[in-house]
């Protein structure tokens, strides 16, 4: 699983990957001050489309910004859809 992982890191420019993490990292700094409104702007630079259940308040799918979507495929509670 690692290895696989790893292997994604491989297929993507290091331009692309260094900007995903910066932003990463700088989000991580960025989200306990900001607010509402910026935290929403943060959110549309890295994901296209959100899906969520507002009754059980709980996130179905997303869909992350090319540029990103290699970070994304990196966290383990995340699978990606086959569809």
């Amino acid at each position: 699983m690692l290895k696989e992982k790893l292997a994604l890191l491989d297929r993507v420019p290091e331009p692309a990957i260094n900007h995903a993490a910066r932003t990463l990292l700088d989000l991580r700094g960025s989200w306990e001050w900001a607010t509402k409104e910026e935290r929403k702007n943060l959110v549309r630079r890295m994901l296209l489309e959100i899906r969520r259940n507002v009754e059980e308040k709980r996130l179905l799918w997303i869909q992350a910004r090319p540029e990103y979507e290699v970070l994304f495929q990196l966290l383990p509670n995340l699978r990606v859809d086959e569809e």
